[in-house]
């Protein structure tokens, strides 16, 4: 399954990791003894709660983090110019390119770039 270099790779990495696991081991030990319980591995179905979890879901600060994200996403749309849009869908933007028939994504970009001023501007002699 490995091949040369991954078995080479995974004797060079294998002694400090081991090493770095056992210093762990050991940290551990030295600070709350040894200590082998399963009580958090326990399943709690009181704390599986369906009830909880849709009004966790539709709390009021996730529905105003919403409202906000929905008003800012409305903002953007709406101080893109239009008209860049339509007049590169008609290949009359400088610099636009025509585009091809599954370019719907790239003449968006087109418009975004046409109005940051990125699109190459046309030589004028």
């Amino acid at each position: 399954m490995l091949d040369g270099a991954g078995v080479l790779v995974l004797q060079m990495i294998a002694p400090p990791l081991a090493l770095a696991v056992l210093i762990g081991i050991a940290a551990h030990v030295g600070q709350f003894g040894f200590l082998l319980t399963f009580a958090p591995l326990m399943l709690k179905l009181d704390k599986i709660s369906p009830g909880k979890a849709i009004k966790k879901i539709f709390s009021l600060k996730n529905l105003i983090e919403l409202l906000k994200n929905l008003i800012e996403l409305l903002k953007s749309l709406l101080n893109r110019p239009l008209k860049n849009v339509a007049r590169i869908a008609r290949c009359k933007a400088p610099g636009a390119q025509r585009p091809r028939k599954r370019a719907v994504g790239d003449v968006s970009v087109k418009a975004y770039m046409s109005e940051a001023n990125v699109m190459p501007k046309p030589h004028i002699k």
